[in-house]
């Protein structure tokens, strides 16, 4: 990531995030997605009724996990989290080209 000056990755696949984590679910209909900085801490953005799994299966700390309701819009707390932490690049893995697309608006890049 250095070499590339690539600030951080964002994975959305439940298999690579386990592979990372540790964490598993059976909701891969739910929208998850980890954010993987060059440095600070990692974040795992998952649906709160997750969260039980994540503090059970994964080694994340309580304050690496965010989750969201329902009816909150998940990329949207996504663009939020990586606002906050100032990041200028990343580079992802999603199954959704329209929730790249989403992201990306959002982020206006």
């Amino acid at each position: 990531m250095e070499k590339k000056e690539i600030d951080l990755m964002l994975i959305n696949t439940p298999e690579n995030i386990f592979y990372l984590t540790g964490h598993h679910s059976l909701g891969y209909y739910m929208y998850m997605s980890l954010l993987l900085p060059i440095d600070g801490d990692i974040k795992l953005i998952l649906r709160k009724g997750e969260l039980r799994n994540a503090r059970t299966y994964s080694w994340l700390s309580e304050d690496q996990l965010i989750g969201y309701d329902n009816a909150d819009d998940p990329t949207e707390l996504t663009v939020k989290t990586i606002r906050k932490r100032k990041l200028l690049m990343m580079i992802y893995r999603m199954r959704s080209g329209q929730l790249r697309k989403q992201i990306k608006l959002q982020l206006k890049l």
